[in-house]
Order: C-alpha cells, then sequence, then structure tokens
C-alpha cells in the first residue's frame, strides 16, 4: 500500500474537536473501508506551533513540511495548525485580458513541449503588463501555438576538441568511448590479453573458451563527452494567443484575532 499527502480545514477553536469533526467528515465522504489517504486514517495529531497564520500561509507552511520526521509516518500523527480568516476590507478584483506573444529561438522537439516550457516566460511577461498592483491569476492557452521551424546544427561547447577513442565491442568493460582506450594499440593488447587468459584458464579441462572473439572499433566525440555535432528542430518564431486573468489581491485590515478560528490539519495517510 501507498501514501498520499493531504491537507483540509475545520473549524474551531479547539484543536481536539476540529480534528475529531475533520476525520469524521473525511469518513463520511471517503466510507470507512481504509486506505483513503486522508485524514479518515489518522487518530491523533500533532500541534506543530501555535503561531496565528492566514489559511493561505498555514497552507503554504505545511507544504513545507513534506518531508518533516512529525508527519512523515503514514500510520502516525498529522500535523495540525492553528488559522485564523482575514478580515476582508477590499475583495479581490479579476479581469481578463487577451494577449498575443511571439517568442524566438527556443529549442523544442514538438509545440506541446514549447507550452510548458515558456508558460512561467509568459507569466513574468504578461505579468509586466499589468495595472500597478495586479498579479498574474490564471494563464489560458487559446490552442496550441504557430511554430515556424528551422533546423540548426551545434559543435558543443566552444574550444572542445575532436578526440577519438578505442573501444572493444563485446567486452562488458570498454565499449562505451568514456570506457575506451586512447590508442588502437592499448585496445589491441587488452583484447589479447583478455583471450589469451581465457584460454589458460579452461586449458586442461573438459570445457573450452570457444571461439572468443572482439571488435575493436574507433569512437571520435568531443573532449568534453559530447557529441560531435547536434542536429535539432529549432522554433524559429512562435506565436501563442493567451488569455491572462489579472487580479488584484484582496485587501484585509491586518488584524489577527487572539484564538484561532480554525485549525488546518495536514500529513502523510495510508491509501
Amino acid at each position: 500500500m501507498g501514501a498520499d499527502w493531504f491537507t483540509c480545514e475545520a473549524p474551531g477553536k479547539d484543536v481536539t474537536e476540529a480534528f475529531t469533526a475533520a476525520v469524521r467528515d473525511a469518513e463520511f465522504e471517503h466510507g470507512h473501508g481504509g486506505y483513503t489517504g486522508t485524514i479518515a486514517e489518522k487518530v491523533t495529531y500533532t500541534v506543530i506551533d501555535r503561531v496565528m497564520r492566514t489559511e493561505e500561509d498555514a497552507l503554504q507552511f505545511a507544504e513545507s513540511l513534506i518531508d518533516d520526521e512529525r508527519v512523515g509516518d503514514k500510520w502516525g500523527p498529522c500535523g495540525a495548525l492553528p488559522i485564523y480568516h482575514a478580515n476582508v476590507v477590499e475583495p479581490a478584483m479579476q479581469r481578463i485580458e487577451e494577449f498575443t506573444v511571439t517568442v524566438t529561438n527556443k529549442q523544442v522537439s514538438d509545440p506541446a513541449q514549447f507550452r510548458g516550457e515558456v508558460e512561467q516566460f509568459l507569466k513574468e511577461v504578461l505579468g509586466r503588463r499589468g495595472r500597478s498592483g495586479e498579479v498574474v491569476a490564471a494563464l489560458r492557452p487559446s490552442g496550441v501555438p504557430d511554430v515556424q521551424w528551422k533546423v540548426s546544427a551545434s559543435t558543443g561547447t566552444a574550444g572542445a576538441r575532436a578526440l577519438t577513442r578505442y573501444v572493444v565491442a563485446g567486452s562488458g568493460t570498454h565499449e562505451t568511448w568514456a570506457s575506451g582506450f586512447a590508442t588502437q594499440a592499448e585496445a589491441r593488447a587488452w583484447a589479447v590479453e583478455n583471450i589469451a587468459a581465457s584460454s589458460a584458464y579452461y586449458s586442461g579441462t573438459m570445457y573450452s573458451a570457444g571461439d572468443r572473439s572482439f571488435r575493436i572499433e574507433a569512437v571520435t566525440r568531443r573532449d568534453s563527452d559530447e557529441p560531435l555535432v547536434t542536429v535539432a528542430r529549432v522554433a524559429r518564431k512562435a506565436t501563442w494567443t493567451v488569455k491572462v486573468t489579472f487580479e488584484t489581491p484582496a485587501v484585509t485590515d491586518g488584524q489577527v484575532p487572539r484564538e484561532p478560528q480554525g485549525w488546518l490539519f495536514f500529513g502523510w495517510a495510508s491509501s
């Protein structure tokens, strides 16, 4: 059986009452059969600290503890953090705007890969087009990018020299450029010595070394252990139309209550 990471919230000042309610709700939603990967598998909790945090801040802190031994046992206690709901003075505002973005000289294998590679880049670029105080809340592409391709050849690290090594095919130990010999003579000497040693080992027995043979081949790469030339398809120009949701975050009064308004529970649970 495996384990899943979970987070859930429950209202209330008292951590034990909130924990009991969270477990009960999870059992109602996921059943009592076990291995749900939720708080339903937990029988106890441990309060990590009693610092008052908003729901968002508590969730970020909990995610930073994903490898913490206090919550790492899927059969052990889950973590608990007190939370409060920020008093909103001005609600968050959103607006949507569409942009056509052109990106050049991005080495990619296909438009789908390009889409994943430049998403963060687009968020940063388009974020600067937002109004004061706005952030990019969502970025939705309109289809796949329109890509104009070209084929480009690269010789790798500047100044790297071509270097030939000699490999012994069938040896099991000297079959790659990195493990090859500097000269053909060294490779030949190793092969002769190895076959002679095998023949001597079986001499005088009912067994035979057989018709053992090796092939010595030359392999040339850069001395930086790179290929001589890499040929790849490169996007000369890629045009992407995206709809961007800009958001002005909500404004709160900054007041922190003395007692928690709820609890965030988190950790690993059997699944």
